[in-house]
């Protein structure tokens, strides 16, 4: 149990929540509700809370910056550097390194959320009892099984050992799995991921599964999350349009030809007046294109002449001055691609804005437009999309450390949309050591509204806890795209 969550909290923990609130509100800073388990569950592991406590705020200054409140996201990014998660055994200490921190940091998050589940909420489970028969489930901890051989519900890191052995990790340590007889949940499960197993620990003194499956979603839940990457867009558009292209290579003439038809089409459509309030405006005002790389078919290199790229992106930003309505009332977001050019090493997850040198032709004919990082968060109006440009499938059915079991009516794109939501993560996956990244670029401490999960697979449309979800597939090589109306709330293909 959590020693700073749910109604149970004993007088030390309340006391510990309300030194925070203080040191906070003297600061001029407002914690969310959620960002106060993370730090109060961190502080609570040394003896020397006060200096912790004056040290983390420093760390949260930093992270912070000129925001005024303090998210999950914020906490979880200063936990992620604070490597001092208690460790009980080899295996935990092996998690506690610096690069491993933000498994453990998504861990503590789904932790929170499964607690305030109605399965696992006793208090909610007692209220609802009058009505119909429910019984609530208890999750117990590894560090208290030792010499008892009963069921029990466990909350815990899937990790595997180099002998090949599956383990299971939470804060008391970690405990060898047994799951040759178990019944496991369809998706994926790969390193790292946060799972439930029911079962019983067997003579061996391994913990014999029956049943293995990720944590459940959160329905409908808005959290505080990080500040978008990006400026609400069409905030008063009352049926505001997405329009998602991805692998937009500006180097295939034909790529240029098939987006000029679009835009040619969209320009029409963005022509027609619309009432809106006191005056009437064009269409184009509820447009926002997203351009999403790779922007070449072939890999950027340090080797390929910065001239040729300066080029391409000259070229797109005369095919976009083509187009008068669109150019001076839609909103335009660009997005690199893993391979495009980047300010950054080759070895970043998190892909900054494309380069300002790429970009000022395009600034220059473009009212509205903005350049994200990948992965990108956008509002639209009050709905906030989360959008990742990556090959992540591939990299997932490379890492699973069970085989995938095969379920009717259910794709892998759909095995995809699960495992990033109810792992509340972008890219659920071990990193290598080389690999850099900020952590809470890739949280999901809320259910997104939309999210695009952008590859050069087909394109595929899906619903996860309240979440829509679609990949608008490859432009380039099958001329489709996406088209997302706030409105409805639903996302369509769209082609030439």
């Amino acid at each position: 149990r959590s020693r700073c969550a749910g109604m149970g909290a004993n007088v030390k923990d309340r006391g510990l929540q309300r030194k925070v609130s203080q040191m906070m509100r003297m600061r001029g800073w407002d914690i969310r509700p959620d960002a106060m388990a993370p730090l109060c569950q961190l502080l609570s592991t040394d003896d020397d809370t006060e200096g912790n406590l004056n040290l983390l705020l420093k760390r949260i200054e930093d992270v912070a910056g000129a925001s005024r409140i303090i998210s999950a996201a914020v906490i979880a990014e200063v936990v992620s550097a604070a490597n001092t998660y208690p460790c009980q055994d080899e295996h935990s200490a092996n998690l506690c390194t610096a690069k491993s921190r933000a498994p453990l940091t998504r861990f503590g998050i789904i932790k929170e959320r499964v607690r305030r589940h109605p399965m696992f909420d006793a208090a909610h489970v007692h209220h609802e009892a009058g009505r119909r028969k429910i019984q609530s489930v208890h999750l117990s901890r590894i560090g208290s099984l030792r010499g008892r051989r009963d069921s029990h519900v466990l909350l815990g890191l899937l990790t595997e050992t180099d002998a090949g052995t599956i383990l299971l990790s939470d804060e008391d340590g970690s405990i060898p799995l047994d799951i040759s007889h178990a019944h496991t949940s369809g998706g994926f499960f790969t390193p790292f991921s946060t799972v439930l197993v029911e079962g019983s620990i067997n003579s061996a003194g391994m913990f014999e599964v029956a049943e293995l499956g990720h944590p459940p979603c959160e329905r409908g839940v808005h959290l505080n999350d990080a500040a978008p990457d990006l400026p609400n867009e069409n905030a008063g558009a009352t049926d505001a349009m997405l329009l998602v292209f991805s692998d937009v290579h500006l180097d295939q003439p034909e790529t240029l030809l098939k987006l000029e038809m679009v835009l040619h089409g969209y320009e029409i459509a963005g022509k027609q007046l619309m009432e809106t309030g006191e005056h009437r405006a064009p269409f184009a005002e509820t447009f926002t294109f997203v351009f999403c790389g790779n922007f070449s078919s072939v890999p950027h290199t340090p080797d390929t002449p910065r001239s040729e790229i300066m080029l391409l992106f000259k070229r797109f930003a005369e095919l976009l001055g083509r187009f008068p309505v669109l150019k001076q009332h839609a909103h335009f977001i660009f997005i690199a691609g893993p391979s495009d050019p980047s300010l950054g090493p080759a070895t970043t997850l998190q892909h900054p804005p494309l380069p300002e040198v790429l970009i000022a032709d395009i600034r220059a004919v473009l009212t509205h437009c903005q350049f994200a990082s990948n992965p990108a968060r956008i509002m639209l109006g009050s709905q906030q999309v989360v959008l990742y440009r990556e090959e992540i499938l591939a990299r997932l059915k490379c890492s699973t450390l069970l085989p995938l079991r095969e379920e009717p009516g259910v794709t892998l794109s759909e095995h995809l949309v699960d495992i990033v939501v109810q792992q509340a993560h972008l890219c659920p996956l071990p990193f290598a050591d080389s690999t850099s990244f900020a952590p809470s670029a890739f949280f999901l401490e809320r259910t997104p509204d939309v999210l695009i999960l952008a590859e050069s697979r087909a394109q595929f449309t899906g619903n996860q806890a309240g979440t829509v979800a679609f990949n608008p597939g490859s432009f380039a090589a099958t001329g489709r795209w996406m088209v997302y109306h706030t409105r409805e709330g639903k996302a369509q293909s769209s082609s030439l």
